[in-house]
């Protein structure tokens, strides 16, 4: 049995580091996502604005028994350092009916917005 991810429109707050040393300035060159369920662990692709439009599609292999809980990981990248870890948000599973789309927007534990929709399938 099987869940699909389907990631959607994002809303993250425009996110520039500014300090006094300008060798320190900090400006977001991208926006990724991670979606783990267990030892199972996925990267969307980058997107270059704060409300990115994401198009990525994973399926996530679970016991039929099991409703597992799914992370979501907001990351930035920055041209100083690789990526930086921002935010995250823990859904649950056990309101999903098979083969049937569960659409909705998740809150990120700093504010940011993902809709993302779910399916529990074969």
């Amino acid at each position: 049995m099987k869940i699909s991810v389907r990631l959607g429109e994002a809303q993250f707050e425009k996110s520039t580091k500014l300090t006094l040393n300008l060798s320190e300035v900090q400006i977001c060159q991208g926006r990724f996502i991670i979606v783990q369920c267990g030892d199972q662990k996925f990267q969307s692709s980058t997107e270059k604005t704060s409300t990115p439009q994401f198009s990525d599609c994973f399926s996530i292999n679970i016991v039929p028994s099991q409703r597992p809980m799914i992370l979501f990981e907001y990351y930035e990248t920055f041209i100083v350092k690789s990526s930086v870890y921002k935010a995250f948000v823990i859904i649950e599973t056990n309101h999903l009916s098979y083969n049937k789309d569960v659409s909705q927007w998740i809150e990120f534990s700093n504010g940011g917005r993902l809709f993302v929709t779910l399916r529990l399938c074969n």
